[in-house]
């Protein structure tokens, strides 16, 4: 079976961009200072990350199965949330919490 492909995202190295090969990846970042990078397992979401922040992505697992193959396996992905607040201020002053998920057709 075909090893599924690997890219790697490199916002803080010796050059930044999306490398196809560990290899290349490390060359970017071994011994560079505070060097910044992350694997994705799909173009699409490592070209996302690059347009982001790397605190975005830092520490976070990043599953390798997209959110349609969750689903089509029965993984639970759980629904937004939606927040309660006391009153239009309610956000700033912390007077929220949350009212449960939200449902089709809310708003």
């Amino acid at each position: 079976m075909a090893k599924k492909p690997k890219y790697h995202v490199v916002w803080k190295g010796r050059q930044t961009g999306i490398f196809t090969s560990w290899e290349e990846c490390s060359a970017q970042v071994s011994g560079y200072p505070d060097a910044q990078y992350k694997t994705f397992y799909s173009r699409e979401a490592a070209e996302q990350a690059l347009r982001g922040e790397y605190e975005d992505y830092k520490g976070k697992h990043i599953s390798s199965l997209s959110q349609e193959r969750l689903l089509e396996i029965g993984a639970h992905i759980p629904p937004p949330m939606r927040w309660i607040c006391s009153s239009s201020s309610g956000v700033r002053s912390g007077r929220c919490h949350p009212g449960g998920p939200v449902l089709a057709g809310w708003r």
